[in-house]
């Protein structure tokens, strides 16, 4: 039975096909990479010229992880970066530091990880990055 068959829409339909989708991907995480604060799934599928459900699937398909996911985590480590590279604090896109908690506990939930202050956090990073004043 052939692999792109209408009994198996998951499988490539050939190289190239595959190719062209690794390509839109690395150009889609290259696109969010430059977008992170205002990345979401709409905007950055109507870059690619996908729908959202479709894109959606795409990038699972071709990176394992889906997007929130993706997105998450390249969020993460933007922030991670900018504490240990600077003295931010960053209150994770709201306005008070009870909004801020109240939105820490929810992700705790989620994602299993503690809540940490700027300062904590770069106290917890190996030296030179904690004693480094920016």
């Amino acid at each position: 039975m052939p692999e792109n068959d209408a009994a198996n829409p998951g499988a490539a339909a050939d190289p190239e096909s595959d190719e062209t989708e690794h390509r839109l991907i690395s150009a889609a995480k290259a696109y969010l990479t430059s977008h992170i604060p205002d990345a979401t799934l709409e905007r950055t599928a109507l870059t690619a010229g996908l729908s959202p459900s479709y894109f959606s699937r795409l990038f699972h398909r071709v990176t394992g992880e889906t997007f929130s996911d993706f997105l998450m985590r390249l969020r993460m480590e933007t922030a991670a970066r900018l504490l240990s590279e600077s003295d931010l604090k960053l209150l994770a896109g709201t306005d008070t530091m009870r909004n801020y908690k109240i939105m820490a506990e929810k992700d705790l939930q989620r994602y299993g990880a503690q809540i940490l202050t700027s300062g904590r956090f770069r106290e917890s990073l190996p030296r030179p990055w904690h004693a480094r004043k920016i």
